[in-house]
This record gives structure tokens, C-alpha cells and sequence, in this order.
């Protein structure tokens, strides 16, 4: 069972037109795998963590679409000395310390400004709406054709401290938000 979810956050990373499924759990399955790899191919600045072994939080905010398999995916798993953690946080402004943000369809994309103010250049935001990137997000999942894209916002990007793999970066769609 573990191998397959390390299987799936393989090809995840190596294909952004990941089929989706028509069935939900299938789809979160896939973006799941993808929240996964991104702490592969992101560097947090040293100050996003309060000591070197602190954990990195990945953060759902409202609905967990993921139903567990997120949890799943990184149980056991660290990277660069941080263990990876699964926080489901019911309200935006309660998400202090996360250090990638996710905010499904079923979330105001707005609720991306309620987040705490502290540290939001070393945060890592993920969203699913198309307004979700003009309200102030990095990236978006967008399913087109049945196939899981990846959108990041030129000017988010420009905003942030984090530094993400060019790797990464090649396989999203550079994106101007609101234009």
C-alpha cells in the first residue's frame, strides 16, 4: 500500500497532465501526491522554522477534500531535516506556522488574504479556483480535459522567499492573474 502512494507521488511529479478521474476521491488522490512532491521541489528559508527539526506543515484550511490519503502520503516522510506534518485548520486566520496552505473549491479563494500575516512569503499557497491566484495565491490546480494542470502567479512568485525548482516551475503554467 505505501508503495503505491509513493508510486503515485512519483509520476505526480514527473507528469503535471496527471489524469483525473470523474470521480472526486481519484482526483485528491492525484493533488494529494502533488502537495506531496512540492515540499520536494520548494526550499523554505530557514526562519519559516523555529528550530532545524521543527516540522514543515502542510495545512488544509476547511473542507478536507483529501479524506486522509494527504495524512497517508506523508506519514513518516521529512524533508531537509523537517518532518512532514498534516494540519486541517478550520479558519484561514488560524493557519500560523503552515508552511503550505491548502484551500479547496469549497473555500472562499478570498479566505488566501485572511491568512496570518506573519511569514506569508515563506507560504506556500495552493488553491483550486480560478479566482483563488487573483485573490493573492502561488498556485492552482486546474483541471481541464480531465487532466490536472498546475497555474503559478508571476506576481506571487515574484513576492515570495521561497525559492522553487525550475523543475517544478517548467511544468506549471506562468500565469498573470486578474489580466
Amino acid at each position: 500500500m505505501r508503495r503505491s502512494w509513493f508510486g503515485l507521488a512519483a509520476a505526480a511529479a514527473l507528469v503535471v497532465c496527471a489524469p483525473a478521474s470523474a470521480q472526486p476521491l481519484e482526483e485528491y488522490d492525484v493533488k494529494a501526491a502533488f502537495l506531496y512532491r512540492f515540499t520536494h521541489f520548494v526550499e523554505w528559508p530557514d526562519e519559516a522554522f523555529a528550530s532545524a527539526d521543527s516540522p514543515l506543515s502542510l495545512c488544509i484550511v476547511g473542507h478536507d477534500p483529501f479524506e486522509g490519503t494527504l495524512a497517508q502520503i506523508v506519514a513518516g516522510e521529512s524533508v531537509g531535516g523537517h518532518p512532514l506534518e498534516v494540519r486541517q485548520v478550520a479558519d484561514p486566520s488560524r493557519a500560523e506556522g503552515c508552511h503550505l496552505v491548502f484551500l479547496s473549491r469549497w473555500e472562499d479563494p478570498a479566505w488566501v488574504a485572511r491568512l496570518p500575516d506573519g511569514g506569508a512569503a515563506r507560504r506556500l499557497t495552493v488553491g483550486e479556483t480560478g479566482e483563488f491566484l487573483a485573490e493573492g495565491g502561488l498556485m492552482r490546480f486546474d483541471v481541464r480535459g480531465g487532466r490536472v494542470r498546475l497555474e503559478v502567479s508571476r506576481s506571487a512568485l515574484e513576492r515570495t522567499e521561497l525559492r522553487i525548482s525550475s523543475k517544478l516551475l517548467n511544468l506549471a503554467d506562468l500565469v498573470d492573474p486578474g489580466s
